[in-house]
Parts: C-alpha cells; structure tokens; sequence
C-alpha cells in the first residue's frame, strides 16, 4: 500500500490496517451470521462484500509486515 505521495507506508501504519481489518472481519462476520439467521439478504450480501475486502487488505497488510512487496 502507498500513500498520496507514493512512498510505502510504515510498519507501524502496516500494523494498524491489519488489526482493524481483523476487527472488521470479525464484527462482518457475526453480522453476517445474524443476517442469515433473520433472513436478511441485503445485508447478508452487504457482509460477504465487506468479508472479501477485509481479507484482501488482511493478506496484503501481512504480506508487507513480512517484508514481501506486492
């Protein structure tokens, strides 16, 4: 990931994009999870969006923690 000026982004900015993206996995996934118990589509589908992305930022963000540039 690069910021607006195109230079990478720290380890410590690293960090904090994979623990709040493991936090949103999370709190998309129990949502997710009520969604379909209640029936709702919408938001269910809303979730998987929200899952997918989550994972993708989780993966890049561990890939550049591991020193791996993508």
């Amino acid at each position: 990931m690069k910021d607006f000026s195109g230079k990478g982004l720290s380890r410590k900015t690293n960090k904090i994009v994979l623990i709040t993206n493991v936090v949103l996995l999370v709190l998309a996934l129990s949502i997710g999870v009520v969604s379909v118990y209640y029936h709702e589509t919408v938001t269910w589908v809303g979730m998987v969006c929200v899952i997918l992305v989550s994972v993708i930022n989780i993966v890049v963000s561990w890939k550049r923690l591991r020193g791996k540039n993508i």
